[in-house]
């Protein structure tokens, strides 16, 4: 006895589980120099276990290489990125994937990155960026500044005083005289 099996399927049932890409931050440059961890640069470990890196005010022109990692079809990725308080809008990252800033003043930023795959799944990974200020423009300076102004004007109202106070002596003198 033979029997006949037919076999259905919708293709509504079938679901692609929609893998997220990774998005990894590559290198790290300072004035177009690559940054390696621990050479007495502003990375203390590998970028991949960062989440903030601090510079100082004259650090200011640096750049990321970045991947988005999915291998379905990887000319397919797309990266946008943006530097929260300094950008205005997300940006387009080029082909060659390295996002580049320059002369960004001293302040406390978050840079972001999104990267997604040829299926439009997003992901997003940040860096918080710290330029310091140089030395002349930190709150102790600016103590230094006020205290020197106020001894400044107490210096000056001395020496006033002083002075009226011997012209005062000196006409007093001349009267005696």
């Amino acid at each position: 006895m033979v029997s006949d099996f037919y076999y259905s399927f919708s293709p509504v049932e079938l679901t692609q589980k929609l893998r997220t890409p990774e998005v990894a931050f590559t290198s790290f440059r300072l004035s177009d120099r690559k940054v390696n961890p621990g050479d007495g640069g502003p990375l203390k470990e590998s970028l991949s276990n960062l989440n903030k890196i601090e510079l100082q005010y004259n650090q200011n022109v640096f750049s990321f290489d970045i991947s988005v990692i999915d291998y379905a079809k990887p000319e397919q990725n797309q990266l946008i990125y943006f530097l929260e308080n300094h950008d205005k809008t997300w940006l387009q990252a080029n082909s060659g994937r390295t996002i580049y800033y320059f002369n960004v003043p001293p302040g406390k930023y978050t840079f972001r990155v999104k990267g997604a795959n040829s299926y439009g799944v997003w992901t997003e990974k940040k860096m918080d960026i710290i330029i310091l200020p140089p030395w002349w423009r930190t709150w102790w300076a600016y103590a230094f500044y006020v205290l020197l102004f106020g001894a400044a004007i107490f210096g000056v109202d001395r020496f006033q005083r002083h002075r009226l106070l011997n012209a005062e002596r000196e006409k007093n003198r001349e009267k005696e005289l």
